[in-house]
């Protein structure tokens, strides 16, 4: 070969390789966003059992990666997330970026949650960048195939979300982690938003959504790693999305990361994590919907930003935007080339290539995750985001009606006297009810029908929304126990004096 050729194939060699990020030290970049201000509460509790999570399956499947978190205006009042977190020994490289407050008001936006992903996602290292928010597990499987190595350049990547309304005890490893969200979901996002989750003033599950979603199970739920091009807004999966995208970093470069019109004029959702993903197919990547049992779950929380002065219209705009890029396959983005995040110059850097010191939040081998006695100790234990005694009954119930469809009737049982003792520590009306309710559910109680007139009052002084609710719990109990050969007489015999009071 001709020394011209041989310039000419190395220096296509080194374009290709410039292009692709084959020279990248690292395979996946994980970036998270992140802010000790106990958003939600218990915040730091949820980000702990993010990153635990993460990393013991990364370490178990050898995931080549790299976390990246922005630590974003920092509260004075608190320590930074350096020292206020336990991170764990077999994190192989941890980046901190952290942005001053200085910087934060020069920056001037509203949205500051993008505007710190598109920092994080400029100073990523990985061949592939994943997206994610902080209060998100990823299931033990997803980390599996991450490891394999096998993303496509010209793909990206989206999974279903389900919505966990308990706290991970600190002591449960990944796979314990994940099951424990398994069974404390009580809302599922899918492709086309799909939520399983009792309405706001539904005092029962809603069993056709249930029914809906056992239907598309019976679908069939192969993925198809080839991907598929996107050509209209129904087929794409963008629910969820700044939970989870993930694409070769070259597209992310390309697509200039989250749109700053978008997200800096307001603190309303503008579905601007939704317009990435359209941009992404609009650009031509095919979609690659992972499914079950590769997953992610987000740790819920308490909502408290305000968002009241946000439009319906906005989806409206959405759509339109979406369905235009789709349509003419042509992203259309309004980031600068080079200005499309912020500098990193101006930000405090902190590099880990191996944490120190940490606490390994592990648990013994021995401990069956599929095991009742083992699942009834974590279940129900009132460590929970909702508030309002009964609309934390309402979500235990659905919890408790999911466990007992399973035949996991004792864990069931205790989720539905959980439910209860909630109530009656609040001391609001209907405690004396519902203690009464547990303790016969526990078989404790049978001199109820001797004095049953301070019963019937509390009961008389309920809506009929929480009526209902009462009556669909011991309903539930009762078909419960009778599964375990537990007929309770007397549950029975109060279910019917209450309904004909």
């Amino acid at each position: 070969m001709r020394y011209l050729e041989i310039v000419a194939l190395l220096t296509f060699m080194a374009a290709m390789t410039a292009v692709m990020g084959a020279s990248k030290s690292v395979y996946l970049s994980v970036v998270m966003v992140m802010r000790n201000d106990n958003y939600g509460e218990n915040l730091l509790h949820r980000f702990n059992r993010t990153i635990a999570s993460l990393s013991e399956s990364a370490s178990l499947y050898r995931l080549d990666y790299e976390i990246i978190v922005v630590e974003w205006d920092p509260p004075g009042s608190r320590p930074l997330l350096r020292e206020a977190l336990v991170w764990p020994k077999n994190i192989p490289r941890l980046h901190i970026i952290t942005v001053p407050q200085h910087v934060h008001k020069e920056v001037n936006c509203r949205g500051w949650e993008y505007e710190a992903k598109n920092l994080g996602i400029s100073q990523a290292e990985g061949s592939f960048i994943l997206c994610m928010n902080c209060d998100v597990i990823l299931s033990p499987r997803l980390v599996k195939f991450l490891s394999e190595k096998t993303l496509k350049d010209d793909c990206y990547y989206r999974v279903d979300r389900y919505d966990c309304i308990e706290l991970i005890p600190e002591s449960m490893t990944a796979v314990q982690a994940a099951k424990h969200c398994q069974d404390h979901s009580v809302r599922l996002l899918r492709s086309w938003g799909l939520e399983w989750f009792p309405a706001p003033d539904s005092p029962t599950p809603q069993i056709e959504s249930r029914e809906a979603l056992k239907e598309y199970e019976r679908r069939g739920l192969t993925t198809e790693f080839h991907g598929k091009h996107i050509k209209n807004l129904g087929e794409l999966h963008h629910t969820a999305s700044g939970d989870f995208m993930l694409m070769h970093s070259k597209h992310w470069q390309d697509l200039r990361g989250f749109q700053r019109d978008s997200y800096c004029s307001s603190y309303c959702d503008n579905h601007t994590d939704s317009y990435l993903v359209a941009a992404a197919a609009a650009k031509g990547l095919r979609q690659v919907y992972l499914k079950p049992p590769m997953a992610i779950f987000h740790q819920e929380h308490q909502r408290n930003r305000a968002s009241a002065n946000c439009s319906s219209e906005n989806w409206m705009r959405f759509q339109a935007a979406a369905s235009r890029m789709l349509a003419v396959q042509t992203p259309i983005t309004t980031n600068d080339l080079h200005g499309w995040h912020l500098d990193a110059s101006t930000c405090d850097l902190f590099n880990i290539s191996t944490v120190p010191s940490a606490l390994s939040a592990s648990k013994s081998s021995k401990d069956d995750p599929n095991d009742d006695e083992f699942r009834a100790n974590y279940l129900c234990s009132g460590k929970t985001h909702i508030r309002g005694p009964w609309k934390r009954l309402e979500a235990y119930l659905l919890v408790a009606n999911g466990l007992a469809s399973q035949g996991l009737k004792l864990a069931a049982l205790q989720c539905y006297a959980g439910a209860l003792d909630l109530v009656v520590q609040s001391s609001s009306s209907g405690g004396v009810l519902a203690g009464l309710i547990s303790r016969v559910l526990r078989g404790e109680e049978e001199s109820w029908k001797t004095s049953p007139s301070s019963y019937i009052a509390d009961w008389k002084s309920l809506t009929e929304d929480r009526k209902r609710t009462l009556l669909h719990l011991m309903s539930s109990a009762a078909l419960a126990l009778a599964a375990e050969g537990r007929v309770s007489e007397e549950l029975l015999l109060l279910s019917n004096q209450l309904s004909r009071s």
